[in-house]
C-alpha cells in the first residue's frame, strides 16, 4: 500500500501540465481503462450475485459472465493497468520501481486468491480456469468474440 501510495505522490509530483507527451496521453487513457474494467467488474458480480446484502467481492456464487468470460481477474487487471498508467503518468524511476513492485505483488495475490477459490468452488472453478485466461485479454476477448459468433448461428 505504501509502494501504491508513492506511485500516486510521484505522478502528481511529477507530472508536467505544460509539456505532455505521448506516454502521459497513453497513461491517462489507461487510467480510463481500468476505471471502465472496474466497474464492469462491480457491474458483472451485482448483476450474477444472488446476494445483494454482501461485499462487492465476497460472493457465495462464481461469477463468470460479462467481463469475467473475458479474463478471471478484471479486478487486478485494472489495478495493473492502473499502476502502468501513473508509470507512464511521472516517467519517474522511482515510480517504475514502485511500479514494478506493485505489479509483482498483485500478480502473487492473484495467485494465492486463485488457490482459494479452488477451495471454495471446487471443480466448476478448475473448469472456469481451463474456459477463461488469467490477465491476457486480447486471447480472452478473441475466445469472447469466437463463442458469440458460434452461438449466433
Amino acid at each position: 500500500m505504501l509502494l501504491f501510495f508513492g506511485q500516486i505522490v510521484l505522478a502528481t509530483i511529477y507530472y508536467n501540465f505544460y509539456r505532455v507527451s505521448a506516454l502521459s496521453y497513453l497513461g491517462w487513457t489507461l487510467m480510463a481503462v481500468a476505471i471502465v474494467v472496474v466497474g464492469l467488474s462491480w457491474y458483472a458480480v451485482r448483476r450474477q450475485s444472488l446476494t445483494e446484502d454482501r461485499e462487492w467481492l465476497e460472493n457465495t456464487v462464481l461469477v463468470d459472465t460479462g467481463i469475467y468470460e473475458v479474463i478471471r481477474h478484471p479486478v487486478y487487471f485494472s489495478f495493473i493497468i492502473y499502476v502502468v498508467s501513473l508509470i507512464l503518468i511521472s516517467q519517474h524511476w522511482l515510480s517504475i520501481i514502485f511500479g514494478v513492485s506493485i505489479v509483482g505483488y498483485l500478480y502473487w495475490a492473484m495467485a494465492l486468491e486463485e488457490w482459494a477459490n479452488v477451495d471454495k468452488f471446487g471443480e466448476e472453478y478448475v473448469d472456469y480456469i481451463g474456459r477463461v485466461p488469467r490477465l491476457n485479454i486480447v486471447a480472452g476477448l478473441g475466445r469472447y468474440f469466437r463463442k458469440r459468433k458460434g452461438q449466433q448461428y
